[in-house]
């Protein structure tokens, strides 16, 4: 014997949508995310979201795009002449901070980043 189909739950309530939260990320592409709740057509309680008619369910769910993101890195410069004409010798170069722009920022920037050899 086949059991009867389920009948579908009655709708008798409305999305209730909770203010969107702060972008995931602090540059770059993210996400936002908010609450959206089911709530008796009063709006005075929280009831079960098949309750809740699913095809007008708000996203709770977006992208967000905040700031550019600031890329830094090492740059460095040519290594010098050997400081001996033979035998053992140093070689020193220059090493800068520089931002996306290849324009010079405080090292603190790449402070996260590997640090290139200044000396050989």
């Amino acid at each position: 014997p086949s059991l009867p189909p389920i009948a579908p739950a009655k709708i008798y309530g409305n999305w209730r949508r909770g203010a969107w939260g702060e972008c995931s990320v602090t540059c770059g592409r993210g996400l936002q995310r908010r609450n959206v709740q089911c709530a008796d057509f009063a709006q005075r309680r929280l009831i079960d979201s098949i309750h809740c008619d699913r095809r007008t369910r708000p996203d709770g769910e977006r992208e967000c795009v905040q700031r550019h993101c600031e890329a830094f890195q090492w740059k460095t410069g040519l290594w010098s002449i050997c400081s001996k004409p033979c035998g053992r010798g140093i070689q020193t170069r220059q090493l800068s901070c520089v931002d996306s722009n290849d324009s010079p920022v405080s090292p603190g920037r790449c402070s996260m980043l590997p640090k290139p050899l200044m000396s050989q």
